[in-house]
Formats: C-alpha cells, structure tokens, sequence
C-alpha cells in the first residue's frame, strides 16, 4: 500500500505532531499492535478513544439524549490530547525518534 507522503517532512526535514500515525493506523487496522505503537503511540489511545465515544454517543442516542459528548468532557480530552502529541512530537525532536 502506497500512502501519502507528510508535506511537513518533506518540507523542514522534521517529523510533525502526527508522523507516522497514518501508518500505525494501517498497523492496528492489520492488528500489529506494537508496530501500531512503535510506529506512534497515540494511534492506539485514539482507536479507544473512538470507540468508547461512539458507544457512549449510541447510549445517549438509545435512551433519547441528545447525541453529543459532555461538552467538559470532550474539553479534557481534546486539552489532554493535544498535550500527549506536542509532548511525544518534542520527544522526536529531542531524541531523534523518527517513527
């Protein structure tokens, strides 16, 4: 399979945030996990991020609730997840980790 090149790289000749998520995505898809990981770490915490939203958003959907996240909730994760990325993004600047 032949993916996209990240523009970014090409660019500055460094990783971005999210340099080799779309392979690890491919990875976990396979189910090869710790390439999935190797690859970028936040690709896993994504998938199961994903998928207890959509069940909690099926849940709230079944019982008549307004089919949205608790606005605080979601506030905490995008805040939290944002913070992950840009923290394992300085470490493979630091380090060298390239992915």
């Amino acid at each position: 399979m032949t993916l996209p090149p990240c523009y970014f790289k090409l660019a500055t000749d460094l990783p971005c945030p999210s340099c080799g998520m779309t392979r690890a995505t491919v990875a976990l898809i396979r189910g090869e996990w710790l390439t999935s990981v190797a690859l970028h770490p936040l690709t896993l915490v994504f998938a199961v991020e994903i998928v207890i939203f959509t069940l909690i958003l099926a849940r709230r959907y079944s019982i008549g609730l307004p089919i949205r996240p608790p606005q605080p909730i979601l506030d905490r994760l995008i805040a939290a997840n944002v913070v992950a990325l840009l923290g394992i993004w300085g470490a493979r600047l630091i380090g060298g980790w390239r992915g």
